[in-house]
């Protein structure tokens, strides 16, 4: 079932209505809003929802992306460990808020293995390493969580930088509504 209708003024009532808890900031760059249904939407604006720890990584669950309004740019990643000094490194991450990574690989190489770029309406699967960056100001898309649920992601960062949980800052449910509000608006204002 699908919630959210861009071809319709989408009223942030009704997704409030329908969500199965108040949207929340994750540090990729989006605001997030769980739906029934294994279901979950995520906002991303250039201007509203800047990252703060968008690394390469896995997902706990297989997903099932589609991109309801924007483009954006999904980059497959593959890896090669080294004994050599690198700048990245591979660590496990729990996905919860402020649980340190644990380290799985001190020196990695990463390697772009395919790039694709998602229109409007283009679906994607994923399992394995990537990032996900937003071509246009405005990006909404529709992620379905598969049933398989790993206990750990991955991540591959520049451990030069330290490292950010994406879950540290989740902002409050009346600002992300109020965001998630605005990158509805622009969608309407931008098919004018």
């Amino acid at each position: 079932m699908t919630f959210l209708n861009l071809s319709t003024a989408m009223q942030i009532d009704e997704l409030r209505k329908n969500a199965n808890q108040d949207p929340y900031y994750h540090g990729i760059g989006c605001i997030r809003l769980k739906m029934p249904n294994r279901q979950m939407y995520s906002f991303y604006s250039k201007k509203l929802t800047q990252p703060i720890s968008n690394y390469i990584h896995t997902h706990q669950h297989d997903l099932y992306c589609e991109s309801v309004y924007g483009r954006y740019k999904n980059t497959i990643y593959d890896y090669t460990i080294t004994n050599e000094y690198t700048e990245y490194c591979m660590q496990k991450i729990a996905c919860k808020d402020n649980v340190e990574p644990k380290m799985l690989y001190e020196n990695v190489i990463p390697h772009v293995k395919h790039e694709s770029l998602l229109l409007a309406n283009m679906t994607h699967t994923h399992s394995g390493l990537h990032i996900v960056e937003p071509i246009d100001d405005v990006v909404i898309t529709k992620v379905t969580r598969g049933r398989t649920f790993h206990p750990i992601a991955k991540i591959i960062r520049n451990k030069t930088e330290p490292y950010v949980c994406g879950l540290s800052q989740r902002g409050t449910p009346e600002d992300n509504w109020g965001i998630i509000e605005e990158i509805l608006n622009e969608t309407q204002l931008s098919s004018c």
